[in-house]
């Protein structure tokens, strides 16, 4: 083979794995960056001087349960820390709904709750199992200001949101 083919060929291969890469990383973009609709008519509240509500305790529940302020807060102070003990886990979240939309892509529903930190804000994202067509009329009928709590896998922290997945409504 001639010098001349091989530098064909070595760069035929780069270029496909920079394609590869690039398609992998508009499909990330596209399943958890896309994901939010924003509810013009229903902003998160903004306030000054919030406190931090502690959710619940319920011995039945084999996860961590948390309000939005605290997972949040976890993740602002080291995010390493905060993956060690929600990412991957069963969250069980408790607090009040700032807003309700789909999934731009593939109309999933979802919740969001507003977050706050001591130095930044951000969001907790909901993103509901699909599965259970009454877990969707549960998550549909959802209004932002309700309290409710949602258990779901924690996916970690993807810019200023928190993303739990395969939620469903917690019932007791």
């Amino acid at each position: 083979m001639q010098p001349n083919e091989k530098l064909k060929n070595n760069t035929a291969k780069i270029v496909i794995a920079v394609i590869a890469s690039f398609c992998g990383l508009i499909a990330f973009v596209m399943i958890v960056g896309v994901i939010t609709i924003r509810n013009a008519k229903s902003p998160a509240p903004q306030s000054t001087n919030q406190t931090i509500e502690r959710a619940p305790a319920r011995e039945q529940f084999n996860g961590a349960i948390a309000v939005p302020n605290e997972i949040w807060m976890s993740y602002e102070k080291n995010a390493r820390a905060a993956d060690s003990v929600y990412q991957f886990q069963q969250v069980r979240l408790f607090g009040r709904v700032s807003e309700v939309g789909r999934d731009v892509i593939h109309g999933y529903p979802q919740v969001m709750f507003a977050a706050k930190g001591r130095h930044s804000s951000g969001e907790v994202l909901c993103v509901f199992d699909t599965s259970s067509a009454i877990n969707q009329e549960h998550a549909a009928a959802l209004k932002p200001g309700d309290q409710v709590e949602i258990a779901g896998t924690c996916g970690g922290k993807q810019g200023d949101r928190v993303i739990l997945l395969e939620c469903r409504i917690h019932q007791e």
